[in-house]
Formats: structure tokens, sequence, C-alpha cells
């Protein structure tokens, strides 16, 4: 897994037409700002979250 910058991970973004936001952060933190157009699942729900990643279309970039 590579570091990138926010200019990086826009281009990336933008480029690829198959690529999804995976928000994983719990809702208090999300009351803290929104990342537009992304996914929610919250990672702290335990089995519920993996259940839910079980769901997500394999053939999109997360």
């Amino acid at each position: 897994m590579a570091d990138l910058t926010q200019e990086e991970w826009n281009k990336k973004l933008s480029e690829d037409s198959n690529a999804v936001i995976l928000d994983v952060r719990t809702p208090e933190e999300i009351e803290e700002g929104i990342i537009k157009d992304a996914m929610h699942i919250d990672i702290y729900t335990g089995q519920a979250f993996v259940d839910e990643l079980q769901k997500l279309d394999k053939s999109k970039n997360y």
C-alpha cells in the first residue's frame, strides 16, 4: 500500500470509473464532516460490518 498525496488520490479516483469511496468511520466521526459520494459502513458494528462488506459489489474498487 502506497502513501498518496491528496492530489494523487483525487487523480486516481477521477481516473477510475469503477471506484467507490468506502467510509468506515463511526456516526460521531461523520458528524464532523462527510466525504462526498462515499458509502458509509461503521467499522465498529462487529459482525454487521462484516456482513455489509460481503454484500459489496466485488467488481468495484473500494
